[in-house]
């Protein structure tokens, strides 16, 4: 192999790994605090779905230790960002509650085993939540206090 078709072959393969083939889907950098009744809320997982269906794709995030969420879409990599436009928002938290080994349980212990959710469940539907955001060209800082 020559020299030069060693380097062709070397930067075909670098554009192909760095997205020369991507979707075409632009998406702008989405961010910000999610807290509840005034406290950071961690571990929630948060969802933006498009008003308008036709026109993006839903994207998600988990927030961190500080409230902190970063969203994708399309399962990029934390930060991807979403596509410019409208959306409805949910957030949940749940528990997940320690389910010890056993052969047989009763009907309360398997009520018990149901993941806990940690807010109120409206804000887990994109039906009744009442959060909504726009995603615009560029970087996006979108909080979100929960109160209820």
């Amino acid at each position: 192999m020559t020299r030069i078709t060693f380097w062709i072959l070397i930067g075909t393969c670098l554009c192909l790994y760095s997205g020369c083939s991507k979707s075409g889907i632009e998406t702008a950098y989405v961010e910000g605090v999610i807290t509840f009744q005034g406290e950071p809320l961690s571990q929630a997982r948060i969802a933006f779905h498009p008003v308008n269906t036709a026109e993006g794709l839903t994207a998600n995030g988990m927030s961190d230790d500080r409230g902190v969420y970063k969203l994708t879409t399309h399962g990029g990599r934390d930060g991807g960002g979403a596509v410019v436009g409208e959306y409805v928002v949910t957030i949940a938290k749940t528990s997940m509650p320690y389910i010890p080994p056993s052969n047989s349980y009763s009907a309360e212990e398997v009520q018990a085993m149901k993941p806990k959710t940690l807010i109120p469940l409206k804000y887990k539907d994109a039906k009744t939540s009442g959060l909504t955001a726009t995603v615009q060209k560029g970087k996006n800082d979108l909080p979100f206090d929960l109160t209820e």
